[in-house]
């Protein structure tokens, strides 16, 4: 998500030589696709000369990295972490700064589609256009009060993968009814794409569309009967739940 967003800014406003990273996969900082982005020999060499600091670790990691920058950090610092689950208060433990925000974008943003969700210490506010400014670079972007960050982690943060398991249960299904595996995924793709087009530019709620697409005994109907028998809803929202419920035990961890 790191290299993502270093990729989005520089594409939208950012210059290169701008921008100041670090990674400990020395693999991965050399393999950065962004031509004239400094890398750092450090945390600590990063927060020594950035002013905006970007938190782009795993929750796992993220009290080593504060332990390793929060001698370094002042009240000048704006810093933004997307570790999941890590809240507010955790990073004001260690950070000697007001600025604070916690951001959970999404896969997507890979593709300059994605959605993050801000949240930020109480006094921050005019800081929030800074922060959003950076995550429009590869999405849009929402304000949350913090205690619904584990909810957006679940929905949001983890929703691309539940999609994308969708996704291939649609392409198999087709291929088990004859179709090849290409013509299949084509097939899927589009269908996906075209309802999610269908969703945002006619305003209209799922269901209003769904009882467009399903005529009584028709086809649809039978697949739907099929979905309800077997608490598809149900079970979605089950997975969301878990997501955001395991966000919320990665800081106690």
């Amino acid at each position: 998500m790191g290299g993502t967003l270093v990729a989005g800014l520089v594409s939208s406003y950012v210059r290169p030589s701008a921008l100041i990273v670090f990674d400990t996969d020395p693999i991965k900082l050399k393999n950065l696709k962004v031509a004239g982005v400094k890398r750092a020999p450090s945390n600590a060499a990063v927060v020594k000369r950035a002013k905006i600091i970007l938190l782009a670790v795993k929750p796992q990691v993220i009290g080593s990295v504060l332990e390793e920058i929060s001698p370094l950090v002042n009240g000048s610092h704006l810093v933004i972490s997307i570790a999941a689950g890590i809240t507010l208060a955790y990073l004001k433990s260690y950070l000697a700064t007001p600025k604070i925000f916690r951001v959970m974008p999404n896969h997507p943003s890979l593709a300059k589609q994605g959605i993050a969700a801000l949240a930020g210490l109480p006094g921050t506010r005019k800081y929030a256009g800074a922060v959003k400014k950076i995550f429009a670079a590869v999405g849009e972007v929402v304000e949350v009060p913090e205690q619904l960050m584990d909810a957006v982690t679940g929905l949001s943060g983890s929703g691309p993968a539940f999609v994308y398991f969708f996704v291939e249960s649609l392409i198999e299904a087709g291929m088990d009814l004859g179709l090849s595996h290409a013509v299949s995924r084509k097939l899927v793709l589009q269908t996906i794409a075209g309802s999610i087009t269908m969703l945002k530019h006619t305003g209209q709620d799922p269901k209003q569309l769904i009882d467009a697409v399903a005529s009584p005994g028709g086809t649809t109907l039978a697949g739907l009967k099929v979905l309800a028998e077997k608490e598809f809803k149900k079970i979605t929202k089950l997975a969301v739940v878990a997501a955001a419920q395991r966000s919320k035990a990665l800081c106690k961890q």
